[in-house]
C-alpha cells in the first residue's frame, strides 16, 4: 500500500510537454556560450500546462509548490533528449540539453540556468 499512497508525488512527462518544451529551448537558446537561464513560470505556461492553475478572477499562476513538479519535469526531460543523443535520434538539432546548473530565486520568478551542448 506505500506504492499507491506516494503515486501523488511521482512526476509523469507526456511526449506533448517534451515536445513544447525543446520547441521551447530552441526559442530561447541564442547559441552564444554553453548556458540558456529559462524562467520556470514562463516555461510552465508555455510547456507543462497540468502544473498552471487559474485563479478565481481568471489569472493563470504557479503555485510554489509546482516548482519542484516543474523542475522535475525538466529534468525528466533532459534525461530524454540525452537518451535520444545516445541512440541518434537528435540528428539535425542545434544543440543538446545536458543538465540543470543552477536554480536562481528572487521575488518575481524562479530561474534555472541550463547547460547545453552544440550538436556535433
Amino acid at each position: 500500500m506505500d506504492c499507491l499512497e506516494n503515486l501523488d508525488t511521482i512526476t509523469v512527462l507526456t511526449s506533448m510537454e517534451a515536445r513544447r518544451f525543446f520547441l521551447y529551448l530552441n526559442l530561447h537558446c541564442n547559441g552564444k556560450g554553453e548556458h540558456m537561464n529559462i524562467d520556470v513560470n514562463e516555461c510552465a505556461m508555455s510547456c507543462f500546462r497540468t502544473c498552471v492553475k487559474t485563479a478565481s478572477n481568471g489569472i493563470d499562476y504557479v503555485s510554489l509548490k509546482n516548482y519542484v513538479n516543474i523542475t522535475k519535469k525538466i529534468e525528466l526531460a533532459i534525461n530524454l533528449y540525452k537518451e535520444m543523443h545516445k541512440r541518434d535520434e537528435m540528428i539535425g538539432v542545434k544543440f543538446i540539453p545536458i543538465e540543470i546548473k543552477e536554480k536562481f530565486t528572487n521575488r518575481q520568478n524562479i530561474s534555472i540556468q541550463i547547460k547545453y551542448s552544440k550538436y556535433q
